[in-house]
């Protein structure tokens, strides 16, 4: 199974991604906050980010920074 980091502010956005995935196939975690997706990237937890690209906070573009 192949997990999902869906990271937005806006719940509708996660709702949305989070409906076309194939739950066969696929694990979303939607989350709003980077700290908490952070914390997921640094275990290893994800496979694919799927990153709202409205959030422009520093540490968010250091979040992206570091998925390359």
């Amino acid at each position: 199974m192949i997990t999902v980091l869906i990271l937005s502010k806006q719940p509708s956005v996660a709702s949305a991604i989070q409906s076309v995935l194939d739950p066969r196939l696929y694990k979303g975690i939607a989350k709003d906050d980077v700290w908490e997706a952070e914390s997921l990237l640094g275990r290893g937890a994800i496979d694919v980010a799927i990153v709202d690209v409205e959030l422009t906070d520093t540490r968010a573009m250091r979040l992206l920074e570091e998925l390359k």
